[in-house]
């Protein structure tokens, strides 16, 4: 692909993006995360997958001799995993930021599909009355889960 035609198809890319997303500024990073899960997308895996490409890509440059453009080395910086520190100081306090904030967000949108498990301890059967207990308390966890996940 041609120079020119690469920059018109990122042109036309980045239009798309604007028109169709909302002020990137303004979302937080579990606002992103719910977006992704609504169109279908896991953003962990999302994340492994664009880290595991751009360092193949790096990998690839190294191959041929050539210095990976800087902005691929900070995008495998970013979508390392959280116990991988970063090669650059501003990188590393970026990613330390998002941990933080990551761990006061709360729990995020809990989906419809939740599924309890129960575990019992006892050899015999649940009798009708722990089997009624067992589902009220399964009712109240989830109201008090849906209440929390919904702010």
């Amino acid at each position: 692909m041609s120079r020119k035609a690469r920059e018109r198809l990122f042109k036309q890319f980045r239009e798309d993006v604007e028109r169709f997303s909302p002020n990137d500024e303004s979302l937080t990073r579990g606002e992103v995360q719910d977006m992704l899960r609504a169109a279908g997308t896991d953003p962990d895996a999302l994340r492994e997958w664009l880290n595991t490409t751009a360092r193949a890509l790096a990998n690839a440059r190294r191959a041929e001799g050539k210095v990976s453009p800087e902005y691929l080395l900070h995008a495998i910086d970013l979508s390392s995993p959280a116990d991988k520190l970063p090669r650059d100081e501003k990188t590393a306090l970026q990613k330390a930021r998002e941990w933080i904030r990551s761990l006061t967000e709360g729990p995020g949108v809990l989906t419809d599909d939740l599924e309890i498990i129960r575990a019992y301890r006892s050899r015999g059967e649940v009798s009708e009355e722990d089997q009624r207990l067992l589902d009220a308390a399964e009712a109240q966890l989830r109201e008090e889960l849906k209440k929390k996940s919904d702010g």
